[in-house]
């Protein structure tokens, strides 16, 4: 009921007629307004053609410009879509040219299309840099940081599926990268075995290319251990032949710590204790200490004793 007397209002006589009227209104109106004259701005993609073969462009270069036109906007309707650019020539140039962009450089504008480019262009100059290509391969550095729980240490570096990366590009840049790092990334509280992957960290120079991007990790954790070595000869390097010298006294006990797996790995013969001839002058008689090497990722303490006597024979 109450639809139908909303219906039976004056306001809503000749609703056709009216609706109708409408419409004739807004396309007389959209066809006055698009016959007017417009300023637009639109991207502008840059080509570049002709590029001399084993030379790669040392620095970026815009992908695009903005660049203004004049035009009916009926016409701006179509010429959103039309595939417009500028092209760069590299034939006959030199290893540095320098374009001044102008409209008459704007390709891809249909003759039919009451459209014309302006000169603000932006940017209005654009360098093109070139050098040779290089390719070469270079390690990649962890930048990962792991702190352990106590107890508990990391053994080894950081291992990678792949031990090297091999970059491309102009050949000043190449040649002044001699690693490529990970991204830094923070473990704390570690007690087992990491892995995982992990990104490469972009380099400074964006003309550069990696042949990957990402890499999987794998770090060993073990939980620290102890263990005593006694009985460890000292030896005497740089000793003249006509010389005989003997160190009192000629072994020396120590105890090594570090992950408990890979101390079960070591024995006597991996530990190496010597005292340089040569440099003896340096200490009192009784007083020289010994140069002791252990295995990678283990720490010595407990050294007894500190020093040594060197004693020449007659």
């Amino acid at each position: 009921m109450q639809f139908t007397q909303l219906f039976n209002n004056k306001y809503f006589k000749n609703i056709k007629v009216k609706f109708f009227s409408l419409l004739c209104a807004l396309f007389l109106w959209f066809y006055i307004a698009s016959d007017n004259v417009y300023y637009h701005t639109f991207d502008v993609p840059i080509r570049i053609k002709n590029k001399p073969e084993g030379w790669v462009l040392a620095d970026r270069i815009p992908s695009k410009v903005d660049a203004r036109f004049k035009g009916k906007g009926k016409h701006f309707l179509s010429f959103e879509y039309d595939e417009k650019f500028i092209e760069l020539d590299l034939k006959g140039r030199s290893q540095t040219t320098r374009f001044k962009l102008s409209p008459e450089m704007i390709k891809g504008i249909n003759s039919d299309l009451d459209i014309s480019p302006l000169e603000d262009i932006k940017p209005d100059t654009i360098v093109v840099k070139l050098d040779r290509f290089l390719k070469k391969k270079v390690p990649i550095q962890s930048k990962l940081e792991i702190n352990t729980l106590n107890g508990y240490t990391q053994v080894g570096k950081v291992k990678f599926d792949v031990d090297s990366v091999t970059i491309s590009g102009p050949r000043l840049k190449v040649n002044q990268i001699n690693s490529v790092y990970t991204e830094n990334i923070k473990y704390d509280k570690v007690v087992k075995d990491l892995s995982g992957k992990v990104s490469l960290e972009p380099g400074k120079y964006n003309t550069v290319d990696y042949s990957i991007n990402t890499v999987h990790f794998k770090i060993d954790i073990q939980r620290i251990g102890e263990v005593v070595f006694e009985r460890i000869p000292v030896e005497i390097i740089n000793v003249p032949a006509d010389v005989k010298v003997k160190v009192i006294p000629s072994t020396l006990s120590l105890k090594l710590q570090g992950g408990v797996d890979l101390l079960n790995l070591i024995e006597k013969t991996d530990i190496s204790a010597h005292i340089d001839y040569s440099t003896r002058f340096r200490y009192e008689r009784d007083k020289i200490p010994a140069t002791i090497q252990v295995p990678d990722d283990i720490n010595f303490t407990d050294v007894k004793p500190h020093y040594f006597e060197l004693v020449v024979e007659r």
